[in-house]
């Protein structure tokens, strides 16, 4: 615990800024946190936790796999871009669809 502790909300004269009065709930919630933190998770806790775990991991997953995508689709754009098929190819696929 600590060594020095601030007035609880209750002994705190009305003078105080809200933010001082905030803190103090926030100080006192902290410390019930922390009485409570060797308590064992429940089941169901557990299972939502590693749910919520499995998600982040394909999440995070998902978001390199749009990164390499967008990689290779670029650099392949790039490649078609600088990519040329010969005159006469060109020429004679234009010819043989204004014969028909």
């Amino acid at each position: 615990m600590r060594s020095c502790r601030t007035p609880s909300v209750s002994q705190q004269p009305e003078s105080l800024s809200p933010s001082v009065a905030e803190a103090e709930r926030a100080t006192t919630a902290a410390e019930e946190l922390d009485k409570t933190k060797d308590v064992p998770l429940s089941y169901e806790t557990e299972k939502l936790t590693t749910l919520f775990q499995y998600f982040l991991f394909r999440y995070e997953r998902l978001l390199e796999l749009i990164s390499t995508a967008s990689c290779l689709t670029s650099s392949r754009a790039a490649v078609n871009e600088t990519e040329h098929k010969p005159p006469q190819l060109r020429d004679s696929f234009s010819f043989s669809r204004n014969k028909r």
